[in-house]
């Protein structure tokens, strides 16, 4: 139990103006809490940032106004000194920031564990201190609140400074066309969509009415532990022979053409990336090179909700199996299991040093099983990055990770949080987010220090990896998952390559000094414009060649403010994002240019995201993820 006092930094009084607020600042002695709660933990502050929120703060001009005395910084970096007793994922030692509404100038802190990121190494403190407000932000307000779409022009504002330098930053990192006008940017950038879906009760009773076990479920009554001990799915192996011949693998194939001409349409195909990754398949006979890494990938043997399917297509039946409660993260079926074991004479060929498994169960499963004789002596880590895709269906969403630790003791689970980001919303990926999931992957991948890894994974997302993401030397490697799902556990060999981007994606950046104009080049803009010497229209319009911005970023306000909404494109369905007033002053304008243009006014709160829950803590991740590959520097 904590007992003692710890320093901190409080504003005491209302001050006229922020260089008086600074100076009325106190140094205050507060008492330590003495018990966590059991999903907190106490962090040992290493660096806090002061932020422009706090400056109006001390001078009651924030919409959010906390009560006198409070403790100023909205975000730190510090170490874990102590944690709750049901707390995952955080030890004692490890590095983490955070954001809250305040209190992050004092020596220590107390948080829920969930508000709380592991920091790359490649950040020191101060960074880690400051990373929140401006990548986050960004984040929020050019992903979440703008909607960047597939060939968009982006201009952001101030991007010499913090903020706009990040956004910049983030711009590139998703795939972005952007460029700078003095410390303004433009970014043309790859589409991310949000849609929403609901559990389906109608298709559960529409399978129940065939399936005596659903049916049973529906009703309330006593049913078998296992699905499978119904007479209805005794037999089934033999079904599952009918279900994979030539025609089926050409039903395959065709699936996989208009597969990828979905993702054509959505521009994820053949997309850009920050570090493009080729890979071939590898040859283990010895006679091939063995410099760089060789993965292994898995595709998980046949799940519960496979088999459901398969059964549905035997009889015909018009349903929905994928969605009803029963097949929640469903497990390995018979058929599963005896496909995973197959695996284990090739498994034992490799010299793995790595297992990485979707916390999904059928994976874990399909890994314990083709890999036994690895476990205690090599890693096997779960990773969210490679579950399956989400399309909305009962079996594309996990158990919590403390329920899955009690029956894979051996799976390290620490890099995943909890509960399942996606479930609490029962959020629909799209294909672009898939398939930055798979990229951020690969970042990870290759920062390993692990020269031969194994990912036992997912068919969707192993679709959206070998054709929206690597660039394969050998065609047959998109087409080699789908003409095995059936049959078998798929078992793929791979070396990666991975290199900078050489992609035409340009970022244009806008600033008031040619100083901040350089620093924007080298985080990776293609065009700067500065502001104060020719005007921001005829810039970003020569550069656009006329088309102008469908998203600008503004965290300045002021006089920018009023060139950006002339910035902004004729057609009808531009965002202009109001990030902030760094200029010190609010700006005005006519109505009537919202009218004329048809553009959406959209405010963009920095504290906002802190409020979305699991899924806050889900972008810092990604955005963690992104130092870590080196794609933003932090």
């Amino acid at each position: 139990m904590a007992t003692g006092t710890y320093r901190a930094v409080m504003c005491e009084k209302i001050s006229a103006s922020a260089s008086e607020g600074i100076e009325a600042t106190v140094l205050r002695e507060l008492p330590r809490k003495a018990q966590l709660g059991d999903q907190e933990v106490r962090i040992s502050a290493r660096a806090a940032s002061l932020n422009f929120p706090e400056l109006l703060m001390m001078q009651n001009k924030y919409q959010y106004k906390p009560k006198l005395p409070f403790v100023l910084c909205t975000e730190g970096a510090g170490v874990v000194a102590e944690t709750g007793s049901k707390v995952s994922g955080l030890s004692v030692g490890d590095k983490v920031f955070y954001a809250t509404m305040g209190g992050c100038a004092a020596e220590e802190l107390v948080l829920p564990a969930q508000m709380c990121i592991k920091m790359p190494d490649t950040l020191s403190f101060s960074q880690g201190a400051s990373f929140h407000m401006g990548y986050m932000t960004g984040y929020h307000g050019l992903v979440t609140r703008g909607r960047l779409k597939a060939g968009e022009w982006l201009l952001v504002t101030g991007a010499g400074g913090g903020m706009g330098s990040m956004a910049v930053e983030l711009g590139k990192a998703v795939g972005a066309k952007a460029g700078r006008p003095g410390p303004t940017a433009a970014v043309r950038t790859h589409s991310v969509e949000h849609t929403w879906a609901m559990l389906s009760s109608v298709a559960g009773a529409l399978i129940g009415a065939v399936v005596g076990w659903a049916l049973a479920s529906l009703q309330k009554t006593a049913r078998p532990a296992r699905p499978q001990d119904y007479p209805e799915f005794q037999g089934l192996a033999a079904l599952q022979k009918s279900l994979w011949t030539e025609t089926s693998k050409e039903t395959a194939l065709q699936d996989g053409a208009k597969n990828r001409e979905r993702l054509r349409a959505a521009k994820v195909l053949g997309k850009a990336w920050p570090v493009q990754m080729h890979c071939r398949g590898a040859d283990l006979s010895g006679k091939a090179p063995t410099s760089g890494k060789l993965l292994h990938f898995i595709r998980h043997g046949q799940g519960f909700h496979n088999s459901l399917n398969d059964f549905c297509k035997v009889y015909h039946v018009k349903a929905k199996p994928y969605n009803i409660p029963e097949v929640f993260d469903p497990p390995l079926t018979e058929i599963g299991r005896l496909q995973a074991k197959v695996l284990q004479s090739r498994a034992r060929e490799t010299k793995a040093e790595l297992v990485v498994v979707s916390p999904m169960s059928r994976a874990l499963m399909t890994s314990n099983i083709a890999f036994a004789h690895c476990i205690g002596h090599i890693p096997f880590i779960a990773h969210e990055s490679c579950k399956e895709k989400s399309h909305g269906n009962s079996c594309d969403y996990r158990r919590s990770a403390s329920d899955a630790k009690q029956d894979f003791p051996n799976v390290d689970f620490s890099l995943i949080p909890e509960e399942d980001p996606l479930l609490s919303t029962l959020h629909m990926e799209s294909d672009l987010e898939v398939a930055e999931r798979a990229y951020d992957f690969m970042l990870w991948i290759r920062n390993r220090s692990e020269t031969e890894i194994v990912v036992s994974t997912h068919s969707a997302w192993l679709f959206s990896l070998f054709n929206a993401v690597l660039k394969c030397d050998d065609p047959a490697l998109s087409e080699w998952f789908l003409l095995k799902l059936a049959s078998a556990a798929p078992f793929r060999h791979l070396r990666p390559r991975f290199r900078a981007s050489d992609h035409s994606d340009q970022v244009i950046a806008a600033a008031s000094s040619d100083d901040k104009l350089e620093m924007c080049k080298k985080l990776g803009a293609d065009y700067v414009v500065n502001y104060s010497k020719q005007k921001l229209k005829d810039a970003v319009g020569e550069i656009t060649k006329g088309e102008f911005c469908d998203v600008i970023y503004d965290p300045v306000g002021g006089e920018i403010f009023d060139q950006c909404v002339r910035c902004v494109t004729p057609k009808g369905y531009a965002r202009l994002l109001v990030v902030g007033f760094a200029s010190g002053t609010i700006p005005k304008f006519g109505i009537n240019m919202a009218l004329i243009k048809g553009f959406d006014l959209v405010g963009v709160r920095s504290g906002a995201q802190l409020g979305l829950e699991l899924r806050g803590p889900c972008r810092q991740q990604r955005a963690a993820r992104w130092v870590r590959g080196g794609v933003v520097s932090g």
